[in-house]
């Protein structure tokens, strides 16, 4: 984790990491401001006053995310499955593995094209054994409640068959415990579908989370075996803040600009 230290006048020193900049910047602002205040006292010209900016650049810093571990090799970037935990079936008809653009299961189903970098987790969403396909991964947050990440499926099961079920949830550190399950895609029996095109799933995690230790599972339910091809894309998994903190960092961009414009 990488720590920001800086000094800074009538705080003293700070030590901030998982987006320390950003803090130093509304802070380095609201000090800007109380100097531009200072001297407007001084020469008898108040414009907006500096309270507000204040008020917008403190809300602003008190809703910023704190140091907190984020999900590592999301987009398997590292060509494998590192610092994941991952279970394929038996005998997959196209086992589970890290693979990049290009590749084609076969039956008319899409290329793989991964959503972020060069890499993506792909399988085949089935095989010639029934059981559960899951990548999963441990790990402790303090922030950054909603759970976001990219997926793509085909599958021609039009000779019928049990659903297959594409699902996500949240456990206690190392499974067992289940505190959130989350069924994204159903497979129908009896149904083809030869891409569903790229999709995107954002789960709200927040109450499960909380600075504890937890398990972020993706699971695929193949309830039957041999019971038709299909090709499943799975990138781009990431923990992010509550989408609302777009827009209070664009406040604390207009207290930095405001301070800029007036200098």
């Amino acid at each position: 984790m990488r720590l920001v230290s800086r000094q800074v006048s009538g705080i003293g020193s700070l030590s901030l990491s998982a987006g320390g900049e950003l803090w130093l910047a509304v802070i380095f602002g609201l000090q800007h401001v109380c100097r531009l205040e200072k001297k407007g006292r001084k020469e008898g010209i108040m414009k907006t006053p500096s309270f507000v900016l204040m008020g917008l650049a403190l809300v602003t810093l008190a809703a910023m995310p704190v140091a907190g571990a984020a999900m590592v090799n999301g987009s398997f970037e590292t060509g494998d499955f590192s610092d994941w935990v991952t279970t394929d079936l038996v005998t997959p008809r196209i086992p589970l593995h890290v693979g990049t653009a290009g590749e084609d299961p076969g039956y008319g189903f899409f290329l793989s094209a991964p959503t972020d970098g060069t890499y993506a987790a792909l399988h085949g969403f089935g095989g010639d054994s029934s059981g559960t396909i899951m990548v999963a991964q441990d790990f402790v947050v303090l922030d950054q409640p909603f759970l976001a990440f990219d997926y793509r499926a085909a599958w021609d099961m039009s000779d019928g068959a049990q659903d297959r079920i594409f699902r996500v949830r949240v456990q206690t550190n190392g499974g067992g415990g289940t505190y959130l399950t989350e069924e994204l895609l159903t497979a129908s029996g009896g149904s083809t579908v030869y891409d569903t095109g790229p999709l995107n799933a954002l789960i709200d995690v927040s109450p499960w989370m909380g600075g504890m230790y937890r398990r972020i599972s993706f699971e695929w339910i193949i309830p039957e075996a041999s019971t038709g091809p299909a090709y499943f894309q799975l990138d781009n998994v990431r923990l992010i803040p509550e989408p609302g903190m777009v827009s209070l960092l664009g406040l604390a961009g207009l207290v930095l600009l405001r301070g800029r414009r007036s200098a």
